[in-house]
């Protein structure tokens, strides 16, 4: 604790077909240096209002995809930007409800996995996708696909010691309590994100791998039409919120979707 104390953070759990879900009502301590707080899950495991389906007469509702951001970290609750968004909306007199499905170190097509899996059951009239530059890298090492054999390999070895320890009776609070614990936790992130730094450096174009990078916008412009597809196609509405101005690094990307929202502004803006 005192030479080399850890982030304490929230336990995850396998839901949904996704390993980073959060255990259903449950008070989750968050504590680093730069904050300490305490998230509150609502029935399926994420943050925000405890809404199911199906969706009330007379309410509108705005389901939120994306990673950390979305998600809240370090953020209390109620002041998430979905949080504020619901209480905007309200102020106005207007019926709508907020549903956040965001998740810490989410990829894009993880999100999409998760819209079509649960999202879509929430019957959302807008879908919001907060984009993050490293939502695309994060599908280089999340999609089995993309794995060289031998980095899958590592990365599947280390994914069943994680599941082993996840079933230790004492694991939730061991994460939120033991700097011990954390560091560890922390080591074995590391040995992930090595089997995957190949394709993450490719991703960041670090190497030069022009084509790599090529592959990857492709794939994030498939993932993206296959999302608006769908919520179009349900009479819906899409709006990629551009964080900090992250899509004009991915000029391919940014292209198709602004192309897409001029030809149809009722489906994507």
């Amino acid at each position: 604790r005192a030479f080399a104390p850890q982030n304490l953070q929230p336990p995850s759990v396998y839901r949904y077909g996704i390993l980073y879900a959060k255990p259903s009502y449950t008070a989750i301590r968050h504590r680093s240096p730069r904050f300490d707080v305490e998230y509150r899950t609502n029935r399926h495991g994420f943050r925000g209002g405890d809404y199911d389906f199906p969706k009330p007469p007379g309410v509108k509702r705005v389901l939120l995809l994306g990673d950390s951001f979305t998600w809240g970290w370090g953020v209390p609750d109620g002041k998430t930007y979905g949080d504020l968004i619901e209480a905007g909306l309200s102020a106005k007199g207007r019926k709508a409800q907020v549903v956040n499905l965001g998740l810490v170190g989410m990829g894009l097509s993880i999100q999409e996995y998760l819209y079509r899996r649960l999202g879509t059951l929430f019957d959302p009239d807008a879908v919001v996708v907060a984009f993050i530059s490293n939502d695309l890298d994060y599908d280089f090492f999340q999609r089995k696909e993309d794995h060289q054999a031998s980095a899958q390999d590592v990365v599947e070895r280390v994914e069943t010691g994680r599941s082993l320890v996840r079933r230790l009776p004492a694991y939730a609070w061991l994460c939120q309590h033991s700097h011990l614990f954390a560091l560890l936790r922390l080591r074995v992130s590391a040995l992930v994100l090595d089997a995957g730094r190949a394709h993450l450096d490719a991703a960041h174009a670090v190497k030069g791998d022009l084509e790599r990078r090529a592959r990857q916008q492709k794939e994030g412009i498939k993932t993206f039409d296959a999302l608006i597809d769908h919520v179009c196609g349900r009479g819906g509405l899409v709006v990629v919120l551009d964080t900090d101005d992250y899509l004009s690094r991915f000029t391919e990307v940014h292209g198709h979707l602004k192309g897409r929202a001029k030809a149809s502004p009722r489906c994507l803006r």
